[in-house]
């Protein structure tokens, strides 16, 4: 949350924008994360840096069950 409430700041700062306290409280950043694709992928970039979202393949795609399979077979991933 701390590292959102930051890149606000600094978006607003780089928009020459005043950043007021409302914008920063976690109500607001749940809000934009509902009404905002930009800043929702920005949250989930974060995510991954820090290691709590790790992207995996959806299970019924081709690579997913090339991958499956490979394992299976002993060849690897």
């Amino acid at each position: 949350m701390v590292e959102l409430k930051r890149w606000v700041a600094k978006e607003a700062t780089e928009n020459g924008q005043v950043v007021e306290d409302s914008s920063l409280t976690d109500q607001a950043i749940f809000e934009r994360l509902e009404q905002d694709v930009a800043f929702r992928s920005v949250a989930t970039r974060l995510l991954q840096r820090y290691g709590y979202l790790m992207p995996t393949p959806n299970p019924e795609s081709d690579f997913a069950k090339q991958r499956n399979w490979s394992l299976r077979n002993g060849r690897g991933g």
